[in-house]
């Protein structure tokens, strides 16, 4: 007969206690199991158990849960993943909003792959981005793209000097692709479609009042030390010449600490899928998704 049980928390003084057994802390209040009543296939699953909590309390003190980019790629809600044969029934707009619900509080979750192609080199060219978010537009606004009621348009930022912008810009089409990892969940979205840029009048679209809207918040939103590197005159991907600039403007922002409008050289930078490659390694299940006259469609395909 198997009688029933409980653990006992005791706060002691003493180290040396007849018939208990140190679990958990070394500092009191002290956690002991009666180590004469379970078997010791319990002991040591138990030991493990808090060995596991203590190590998620741990690195949880040290997560940056208000990374840019985080806030509003997906709610708190804790979702499954959706099993193989159900995952058809799912965009990938959805399956990402999972992905990313459960990989906020992962360092470096927010950081994506762009790729680009130079056609002086004939070669691609890809780089690490901050995702900061997607961007939603009015239902009739001519780049809207929203799919399972969530907005497809993928925001981020670029300085109009870098290689990027002269490659899409020499594109026929401003074709790019996005890597997104996320090794949480092992799974890969490859977001393929149009980069169109936002600033300093340079731009077909630099007259959009709900694209000036958009690019005026993101700098809002950014980091002191982000905005002040947009005032450096040294030109990216420049021979160094070693000397640094002393009047950059701290963090942005004049004498009286206000924000100072953004320069024309800082733009929004943002990505219009039309294609989307998704795998998950756990089950080897691979979804294509297309964007189409009659809108998005998907399919189950060999990974």
């Amino acid at each position: 007969m198997v009688a029933g049980f409980r653990i006992v928390y005791l706060c002691l003084t003493t180290t040396t206690v007849n018939g208990l057994r140190w679990t958990t802390r070394t500092q009191p209040p002290i956690a002991f199991a009666l180590s004469s009543c379970f078997p010791k296939s319990f002991r040591s699953n138990f030991h493990t158990s808090a060995t596991q909590a203590r190590l998620m309390s741990s690195n949880d003190k040290n997560i940056d849960t208000e990374s840019v980019g985080k806030s509003d790629i997906g709610a708190a809600t804790q979702d499954a993943d959706p099993p193989a044969d159900t995952a058809m029934n799912r965009s990938w707009r959805s399956l990402l909003e999972v992905s990313s619900n459960k990989s906020r509080k992962t360092r470096g979750s927010n950081y994506v792959q762009l790729a680009t192609f130079d056609p002086e080199a004939n070669q691609p060219k890809c780089r690490t981005v901050v995702f900061r978010g997607f961007q939603k537009l009015p239902p009739d606004h001519k780049y809207a793209s929203e799919l399972d009621g969530k907005s497809c348009v993928m925001k981020m930022i670029t300085d109009i000097r870098s290689h990027k912008v002269k490659q899409v810009e020499a594109s026929e089409d401003s074709a790019a692709e996005m890597v997104w990892w996320f090794s949480k969940t092992s799974e890969q979205y490859r977001v393929q479609g149009k980069l169109l840029f936002v600033g300093g009048g340079n731009f077909l679209d630099d007259g959009d009042r709900e694209l000036a809207i958009a690019r005026k918040e993101i700098w809002g939103n950014m980091s002191d030390s982000a905005r002040e590197g947009f005032f450096d005159e040294h030109t990216p991907g420049e021979p160094y010449s070693g000397d640094k600039k002393t009047d950059l403007p701290s963090g942005g922002r004049d004498t009286d600490g206000n924000l100072l409008p953004p320069p024309d050289n800082f733009l929004l930078m943002l990505l219009i899928p039309n294609e989307v490659d998704y795998l998950r390694l756990t089950d080897m299940y691979r979804q294509a998704d297309r964007l189409g006259e009659d809108g998005w469609s998907f399919e189950r395909v060999n990974p």
